[in-house]
């Protein structure tokens, strides 16, 4: 009732924009708006079915700020109500989006790499299948790009071998070329990827605008699909990787995606490389991509490990933490399972009637490993400190002794420069699962590495 009343009012008006505050507003317009923190920002066409034919911007209500949400959200308002000024100028429909070139010819697809190495600047974004790469995209200007693929809508060799060969080593060519510039959001991920599965080596300068973004912007998000709602007109369309795993279902709408991938990346880069002179950042960025060989190196050559010798220390923890809960029934006054914090919680904190240590984020009951340590300390239980060994040997096990390591025998991390809000280095697992961590080693399994 009250959604067809607002679409009279709005059919009466002479407003160019309509400016969707919310998910309820957004989605009265636009049926296909299902999260408002995916879509806001994006210049989208109102429904058939609401007779508008009115442009629509989506963006938070500003209620919801004051009801504790993200503080920065107000900026996000801000900069979608400029986005909606811009587009109030005229009623036409008229946000030109870029050219995306998929299904290319071979000869297309060789003559659009030599373009790209005419150009001296590029953006080149990979989507990968398992260990694979898939399909690449190349845009080496911001209203074009092209996708080319590796595997058709069958799971097969969408080029002949002789075919596929040739392009492989033109690729290989332009991203080994030290004199052309790369362009990409975290262009350390997909240079690892490259060399990993096609043995496809990246020199020369590597230019990446989540590294700008989160230099000029740490309180921000530093994904391309946010980056890409604040300096460029492209709506989103994120969630068209949903296919990545299964592209064939739909090979087109994944290719399109692919290539939409490289002129977002290609426009966030020239916008954010402005800011960065503008706001006198350029040193600092400059300091980032200085690391970007060394950690691409470490990610390419990982580090050795005995594996002979950890899976003995395995084994021996086991035993050690078997022994622990053992110990841990005999002294306790009823059996619980120490990996249940609920079942902790209601031993210490109302079994043995201890006032409870709360958590100073969650302001909630906690029994972390600071809460046990203080039981101990306090009230000398002996479950608190026999929990604190288990604990341990489980990180160690689940962490260290567990980890999946490549065909090779190395262990592997994937180095995220400049996306925590500090601004440090960070690392976590590769994309395919194996690895871990490298930064924060425990000083046991240091032990286990093989200098090489």
């Amino acid at each position: 009732k009250y959604a067809s009343q607002a679409l009279v009012k709005i059919r009466k008006s002479q407003a160019n924009v309509i400016v969707a505050l919310g998910g309820t507003a957004a989605s009265a317009l636009l049926q296909h708006v299902k999260s408002i923190q995916k879509w806001r920002g994006s210049v989208c066409l109102s429904d058939d079915r609401t007779g508008l034919k009115r442009k629509v911007i989506p963006t938070y209500h500003p209620a919801a700020l004051v009801w504790g949400s993200p503080y920065v959200w107000r900026y996000d308002i801000i900069a979608d109500l400029r986005k909606a000024k811009k587009f109030s100028k005229v009623r036409a429909f008229d946000l030109v989006e870029p050219t995306l070139i998929i299904r290319p010819k071979f000869k297309d697809a060789m003559e659009y790499m030599r373009e790209c190495r005419r150009a001296g600047i590029f953006n080149t974004d990979i989507e990968t299948y398992r260990p694979w790469v898939s399909c690449f995209s190349l845009a080496y200007k911001t209203d074009e790009a092209m996708c080319i693929p590796f595997v058709d809508g069958n799971g097969q060799p969408y080029w002949s071998f002789d075919d596929e060969v040739a392009i492989q080593r033109e690729y290989g060519k332009l991203m080994g070329d030290p004199k052309i510039t790369k362009v990409n959001q975290n262009i350390l991920f997909d240079a690892w990827c490259l060399y990993r599965s096609n043995h496809i080596i990246t020199r020369g300068r590597m230019e990446d605008p989540m590294t700008m973004q989160g230099i000029l912007h740490p309180d921000f998000p530093k994904k391309l699909e946010y980056i890409t709602s604040i300096f460029t007109d492209m709506p989103y369309y994120k969630d068209d990787k949903k296919l990545w795993k299964n592209f064939w279902r739909d090979i087109d709408v994944f290719w399109r995606y692919n290539a939409k991938d490289s002129p977002a990346s290609l426009m966030c880069y020239y916008a954010l490389n402005e800011e960065i002179d503008e706001k006198g950042y350029r040193q600092q960025y400059e300091d980032y991509l200085a690391d970007f060989p060394s950690l691409y190196y470490m990610m390419v050559r990982g580090v050795k490990v005995d594996q002979a010798k950890l899976e003995e220390t395995r084994k021996h923890v086991e035993k050690l933490q078997e022994a622990k809960l053992k110990e841990l029934a005999s002294v306790a006054d009823y059996e619980f399972n120490p990996a249940s914090s609920k079942q902790v919680l209601q031993y210490f904190y109302i079994h043995k009637d201890i006032k409870p240590y709360i958590n100073i984020k969650t302001k909630k009951p906690t029994v972390d490993d600071f809460a046990l340590q203080r039981l101990w300390r306090t009230h000398k239980l002996q479950e608190a400190k026999i929990m604190q060994d288990i604990r341990r040997y489980d990180k160690l096990k689940g962490t260290y002794y567990d980890v999946e390591y490549d065909e090779d025998g190395r262990i592997r991390t994937s180095y995220n420069p400049a996306v925590v809000t500090t601004g440090r280095l960070s690392s976590s697992k590769t994309v395919f699962d194996t690895g871990m961590n490298m930064q924060n080693l425990d000083p046991e399994f240091k032990h286990f590495i093989v200098p090489g």
